[in-house]
């Protein structure tokens, strides 16, 4: 919840609700219009701050991925190795392949 939420909140010991049944300055519609402009401040700020968090976890999960990558192996090919021609050229093809856990229910069905 956002920090209004405790100010503005719904239960009767919330500040702006004790002031309006002190001094009977607020209305339910004011009160429902003050709440709707509320929500209106606050939820851009909130999906800002959604988009921010998110980036970061973008930006910490990319420095994983080049760490990963950029790791020497731990098993080192031997100097007199040989390599050989590839049979593959990079096409893999799946055709009718499924999964299932158990007989007639099927978890992936794919044809690519």
């Amino acid at each position: 919840m956002f920090l209004g939420h405790r100010l503005f909140g719904h239960d009767r010991g919330s500040w702006l609700w004790r002031l309006s049944s002190i001094y009977r300055v607020l209305t339910i519609g004011g009160m429902v219009a003050f709440y709707s402009y509320m929500g209106r401040l606050f939820d851009p700020l909130r999906a800002a701050v959604d988009i921010y968090s998110q980036l970061n976890r973008l930006g910490t999960n990319i420095r994983r991925i080049l760490e990963v990558t950029e790791m020497t192996p731990s098993v080192a090919d031997r100097p007199d190795a040989v390599n050989f021609p590839s049979l593959f050229h990079g096409y893999v093809e799946l055709d009718h392949v499924s999964f299932a856990y158990r007989d007639g229910e099927l978890i992936l069905r794919a044809s690519i």
